[in-house]
């Protein structure tokens, strides 16, 4: 996991920018809170049966779901770490 590299202070940083970005609820939705590059690489972890059930949560989800892949220039490589599988376009 990335945090396990951090040094103490950019662990810091990342606490503080947590506390005052999210609000003090129980329930947050990450995938909304969190920079959308972030976000984009989570779901680009999933399996495909997974990433459909996640385009299912909400219309944020779906949007960032149909985005997978699409962000940088590591398409293919995102897309096959998504599926598990190589395709040729």
């Amino acid at each position: 996991m990335v945090l396990h590299r951090c040094s103490r202070s950019q662990l810091e940083f990342v606490s503080d920018w947590f506390t005052r970005r999210v609000p003090p609820l129980r329930r947050v939705d990450l995938a909304a809170v969190l920079p959308r590059v972030v976000a984009l690489r989570i779901f680009s972890y999933l399996d495909p049966r997974s990433l459909s059930r996640a385009a299912c949560v909400s219309w944020h989800w779906k949007f960032l779901t149909e985005q997978v892949g699409d962000d940088d220039d590591d398409d293919d490589d995102d897309m096959r770490r998504c599926t598990g599988t190589q395709f040729s376009q």
